[in-house]
């Protein structure tokens, strides 16, 4: 029997001492602050297990103080304002009115908190804090130590516990409001390869506790070109032909898009917990003009990665792939520089020998697509007043060091190929040699002197 005893004494023991550390743990409030809390902008936590106990005729009020003005993180620099939380009594569920919790002691029972003659008995204490919007959560746990006491001292006046702990967890979040998406330039003007930027802003945003470190790299080191005309030689344009640099929050200098990862933006974790990072995509004219001459689609698979930049929480990462796509369109451009040439027949040397004129750089052809460029007269003669000149005499051809272009030596009303298949190109100047032989200067004996003219067409169309 007094072994039977013995082992009921222990088991109580057990027991209470079970309960004992139950009550302890929910008196110590204890706040995580995840992904959705700071959505809502608030949290609550109702810690249970405090009892007041007042003397006969005495209605001292409950007091709290903090015992730090900061609470710390266990691993880490990072602190969080005690002010930043609030506490409030609940007894049957009557809601005191809440004080901001700081080194200061405070009373949080009493007429002026809606919880006159506080009697003696259980309670709990509602510990929020809002407007979480207003400050820079960042990950980690964090504590400091509250004291409870009453503002009286006497026989029989004490409140339980005298001592908490006030714990925060900041969960290590890595929410994406804004995810980044596929990117669409379109080069429909001539500017493009000459003084304007390509450029595409992309926005992107980020709920986070935990710093940014946002990188990209290509899948390739090439595009996929598509689209192109038939039986055109595939480009082999470079993908590190476009950069890319954030704009916002902060201005970084760009980078040339690769195969490995690069960081565009690093960032601390801001108040509000949320950054927005804009991020710019731009091809230069002259990096245009080097892999995007040609007429069609060039497309690529870049690769986002959002990663804690601290190191700490190396599970917190988010990857992203999303497509690069420029497409050029079918343009083009013909530019004459010097649109009257003379041909001066005033000696008996120009007579017998024939009079060629080379005018450079007369012609500038633009085109993103194969090209032929004709030419022809607006009439079958030179003419002054009512004497004529027949235009077949008239010979157009390359100027000297000028290549890719055909010689027509006799000029008419039709179109005749001056440049056959010529490459796409921008701003391709072609110098010509404007002559008539002696072969034809026969045609110009016994005509009447003076300013004899027509007009030449050039046309430049698709091969």
């Amino acid at each position: 029997m007094q072994k039977e005893i013995s082992m009921l004494k222990n088991s109580l023991i057990t027991l209470l001492l079970v309960c004992t550390v139950c009550i302890a743990y929910s008196q110590n409030p204890t706040f995580k602050i995840d992904g959705t809390a700071l959505t809502n902008g608030a949290v609550t936590v109702d810690a249970t297990g405090y009892y007041f106990n007042r003397f006969f005729l005495s209605y001292p009020n409950v007091t709290v103080i903090s015992n730090s003005n900061m609470l710390t993180a266990l691993a880490g620099n990072s602190t969080i304002p005690i002010n930043r939380f609030t506490a409030a009594v609940i007894r049957n569920s009557t809601v005191g009115r809440s004080v901001t919790l700081n080194m200061t002691e405070q009373a949080i029972t009493g007429s002026a908190l809606g919880l006159n003659r506080f009697a003696s008995g259980a309670f709990s204490v509602r510990y929020k804090t809002s407007n979480l919007s207003a400050f820079a959560w960042q990950a980690g746990d964090y504590s400091t130590s509250l004291s409870y006491s009453t503002s009286e001292a006497g026989f029989g006046i004490s409140v339980t516990p005298d001592y908490v702990r006030l714990n925060v967890t900041v969960s290590p979040v890595m929410n994406i409001l804004l995810a980044a998406s596929d990117i669409n330039l379109s080069v429909n003007s001539l500017d493009f390869f000459r003084n304007t930027a390509l450029s595409i802003n992309q926005n992107s945003s980020y709920l986070h506790t935990v710093p940014l470190l946002i990188s990209l790299k290509s899948a390739s080191s090439q595009f996929t070109f598509t689209g192109g005309q038939s039986g055109l030689q595939v480009p082999k344009t470079n993908v590190n032909l476009v950069q890319t640099s954030v704009q916002s929050p902060v201005s970084n200098s760009p980078i040339f898009i690769g195969g490995t990862f690069q960081p565009v933006y690093s960032g601390d974790v801001p108040v509000g917990n949320t950054t927005q990072p804009v991020e710019q995509f731009v091809i230069s004219p002259a990096n245009l003009e080097t892999g995007f001459v040609n007429k069609g689609i060039y497309s690529t698979v870049l690769n986002l990665e959002v990663k804690d930049h601290s190191g700490v929480f190396s599970s917190v990462t988010y990857n992203k792939s999303f497509n690069l796509k420029i497409t050029v369109g079918d343009l083009s451009e013909l530019g004459i520089n010097t649109t009257n040439v003379d041909l001066k027949f005033t000696t008996a040397e120009n007579y017998k020998n024939g009079v060629a004129v080379d005018v450079n750089n007369q012609l500038i052809v633009s085109k993103t697509l194969p090209f032929d460029l004709t030419v022809k007269s607006s009439g079958v003669n030179f003419v002054s007043g009512t004497n004529i000149i027949p235009i077949s005499i008239l010979s157009i051809g390359p100027a000297d060091g000028q290549g890719g272009v055909n010689t027509i030596s006799s000029i008419t009303t039709q179109d005749q190929k001056l440049i056959d298949t010529g490459s796409a190109g921008i701003d391709t100047p072609v110098s010509l040699r404007y002559s008539i032989p002696a072969s034809q200067t026969k045609n110009l004996l016994n005509k009447k002197a003076g300013i004899y003219t027509t007009d030449v067409v050039y046309t430049l169309t698709t091969h």
